[in-house]
């Protein structure tokens, strides 16, 4: 098999090489595979062909021939057709980005981060078998002629989202960041995807302006309402996907809610998809019945994992607790602490009594120099001129109320309150410096055209040249 696949790209050894590594990986490969693809062709069959006058027609004759109904990505293009569009009774997967929209808006990194995606989802439809139906978006809709191959390419999908180069914006962000097990296994990392799988017949229509099959009806809508209640990393499945799943390899049902694929019974069906999946290793997490929006009818649903991902299991238990859950919603928003507003109010004292042409001393900065005084003897006290100068109050007075338990909504519109109060002491400050010179900068600068502020930054700095 390896030799007929590098006869298909033998213009391009390059390609051969990496569909040869695709489908090892697809079919269970492990560790660091690496292929070497040498062509000698060129070593024994000299090139004794002469260029002939019709230049075009030779580049045309020797050009090779673009498959046809190309898809977006022109990489597609060094690999295998894509199959045809399968009609009757199909599996259909939808896929979707958790936080697209909010990676989109605040992650310099997802436009080659999609790059990634797309041609990842597309490549592995090329080497498992399946059809790209649309895309919405980062959404993918793509169908495959079983259940066994849908289910080998959301594995290997899964699998290898793990494994891409993704930029650094991405791993460094919130949604992105690599998640691991107690035993050190990869659980999460980059771009999660969510998986939505339904079994059934649809009605099959072409459509016109694009000249590719679409399907439409309740197996549609049912298959996007399902991977609608997937969260990221989970591949959600039907009732139905589970009964084939069951048809097709050995599975042990002694654990309540859980089915495990037997990896020392035979497959039921001899062929490659199904023993790529026994060797991955299948594992049914049974989720519940639930009501899926628009749906009359509920539908039995559960999780799909290969082994490898088994622990996204406990992950999805450990992020349900209430304590988790409050917590991410924590992360996911701006935090303000009550010790900083105290600091900002402080603050904000401080900058007031500079307005009145004070220093702001605490009191008990006041009680200690009275204690040094007493203690060296002095008689005198404290200089008369200090209280001019300083201004001693106690700060518990000044600070505004702020309870320990206060919401975010309530230290903004405390934050919003000290700010509008540093912004007229400072106005108070400037309007006391400039004093009697303002009518007289106001028409400078409409004379010259420059900022008021700019006129009294130059001549301050004018005035410290002359004092030197």
């Amino acid at each position: 098999i390896a030799v007929d696949i590098a006869r298909l790209s033998k213009g391009d050894p390059m390609v051969a090489a990496q569909r040869l590594r695709d489908y090892a990986v697809s079919y269970g490969a492990k560790g660091s595979t690496m292929i070497m693809v040498i062509a000698v062709e060129d070593l024994f069959k000299p090139r004794d062909r002469q260029p002939t006058m019709d230049v075009d027609m030779d580049l045309q004759r020797m050009a090779p021939r673009r498959p046809e109904h190309l898809v977006g990505d022109r990489t597609l293009a060094r690999l295998g057709r894509e199959v045809p569009a399968p009609v009757g009774h199909i599996a259909l997967v939808f896929t979707d980005i958790r936080n697209s929209t909010s990676l989109w808006e605040k992650n310099p990194g997802m436009p080659n981060a999609m790059k990634l995606h797309n041609s990842l989802l597309r490549r592995q439809l090329r080497v498992v078998g399946g059809y790209e139906v649309k895309t919405e978006g980062d959404a993918f809709m793509v169908s495959f002629p079983t259940v066994a191959t849908a289910l080998l390419w959301c594995f290997n999908v899964q699998v290898q989202l793990l494994q891409e180069e993704w930029p650094l914006w991405i791993l460094e962000s919130e949604e992105g960041k690599e998640v691991v097990d107690t035993d050190g296994n990869v659980l999460a990392r980059g771009l999660s995807v969510r998986m939505g799988i339904h079994w059934g017949a649809p009605n099959c229509e072409p459509d016109h302006v694009t000249g590719r099959m679409d399907y439409l009806g309740t197996v549609v809508n049912r298959a996007a309402r399902i991977s609608g209640a997937a969260k990221g990393g989970q591949i959600m499945v039907s009732n139905d996907v589970v009964r084939e799943i069951a048809a097709l390899i050995p599975m042990d049902d002694s654990k309540p809610g859980i089915l495990t694929s037997v990896d020392n019974v035979a497959c039921y069906e001899s062929n490659q998809t199904a023993e790529a999946l026994q060797r991955m290793g299948v594992i049914v997490k049974e989720v519940g019945e639930a009501r899926l929006k628009g749906l009359e009818v509920p539908e039995m649903l559960s999780l799909v994992y290969p082994r490898e991902l088994v622990g996204r299991l406990k992950l999805l238990e450990t992020e349900e607790t209430p304590e988790n859950a409050s917590a991410a919603a924590a992360a996911s928003r701006v935090q303000f602490s009550v010790e900083q507003i105290r600091s900002l109010a402080m603050l904000t004292i401080r900058i007031e009594a500079l307005a009145s042409n004070r220093v702001f001393r605490s009191t008990s900065t006041f009680s200690r120099n009275l204690s040094i005084q007493s203690n060296t003897g002095a008689d005198a006290p404290i200089d008369e001129a200090d209280h001019s100068v300083f201004m001693y109050a106690n700060p518990e007075l000044l600070l505004p109320t702020i309870k320990d338990n206060a919401t975010d909504a309530d230290l903004l519109y405390l934050m919003d309150s000290l700010s509008l109060r540093i912004e007229n002491a400072l106005a108070s400050m400037y309007l006391q410096k400039v004093g009697g010179y303002h009518q007289v900068l106001a028409a400078l600068e409409q004379a010259t055209k420059v900022d008021a502020g700019m006129l009294v930054q130059a001549l301050s700095m004018f005035g410290s040249l002359l004092e030197v």
